[in-house]
């Protein structure tokens, strides 16, 4: 399901409160969809994603018959195994059986920021299931880095509209002044998409092709400042959805905006200069 290609992201961006293991959040997620409660379903879901759930969410086709099938369920999760691969540190707890020697899982990823579902519930080969580690493996803060982070992708969603503004607009490039600037104001900057991909040190150009890459797969892009605070943008039919965290607090653009306006708030934000937040309305985010 769509779902489960996005929550994936290696830029889990909220640390837990206090460390749970992985068989007490899978509990807890399988809880939270057996009981339509929304809250608990984004209390492990990546904040991007979570930011787009609302009273909605359980009436998806898919959703429903996840929870349709979950009303069996004893609550309780039989086995968690493990494996890891370059976007971090996969659980997959398996809770219910499923025909023909295959088993009902929920699959979650640590990327180092704590255990967040992958996007709901699924079915995959026993064999397989026990071809994973029974010891969790040393989770490592970050994903893995892609000297090229062009994706691409399509589903449903036309990404080649916000690819074209996108490239049109130019993201700012060429200019000899942001160019001089970079090294000393980006340096420390980190930049992260849904698809695992990141960028330490990224220049405007990696940004370009980060933000160009974005499609229904391929969701979000954060850019993390050297304080711990953020910008994120969101994929969606309309426009961007923003996001930025900074010591005030956590916050979300009221509407989306066009590609030109999220790829200006993103050149000012990796330039530190002023006046991005300007650019629309935020709220709390919730």
């Amino acid at each position: 399901m769509k779902l489960a290609i996005a929550v994936f992201s290696a830029l889990l961006l909220a640390p837990a409160a206090y460390a749970q293991n992985a068989p007490e959040v899978a509990g807890e997620v399988l809880t939270a969809y057996k009981n339509k409660d929304l809250a608990g379903v984004k209390k492990h879901t990546a904040p991007m994603l979570a930011a787009l759930m609302d009273e909605k969410f359980f009436e998806d086709k898919e959703i429903k018959a996840e929870v349709e099938a979950l009303q069996s369920w004893n609550g309780k999760v039989r086995e968690v195994r493990y494996f890891s691969d370059k976007m971090g540190t996969k659980a997959v707890a398996h809770y219910a059986d499923a025909e023909k020697d295959n088993l009902r899982v929920l699959t979650l990823i640590n990327a180092g920021y704590g255990w967040k579902q992958m996007g709901g519930t699924s079915a995959i080969a026993k064999k397989k299931f026990l071809s994973y580690g029974k010891k969790e493996p040393k989770v490592k803060a970050g994903a893995a880095d892609k000297k090229d982070s062009g994706a691409k992708g399509g589903g449903v969603l036309d990404s080649a509209a916000v690819k074209d503004q996108l490239g049109a607009l130019g993201f700012g490039f060429g200019k000899k002044k942001a160019a001089q600037e970079k090294k000393a104001s980006a340096a420390p900057y980190s930049a992260e998409m849904a698809d695992g991909s990141t960028a330490k040190d990224p220049s405007e150009e990696q940004l370009k092709k980060m933000l160009a890459s974005m499609n229904d797969d391929n969701f979000f892009l954060t850019l993390t400042a050297p304080d711990g605070g953020f910008m994120q943008a969101g994929y969606t039919a309309k426009g961007l959805d923003m996001q930025y965290k900074d010591s005030s607090g956590h916050f979300a653009s009221q509407s989306v905006v066009t590609p030109e306006t999220g790829a200006e708030m993103f050149r000012a934000y990796l330039q530190g200069e002023a006046g991005w937040k300007q650019q629309c309305k935020w709220k709390p985010f919730e």
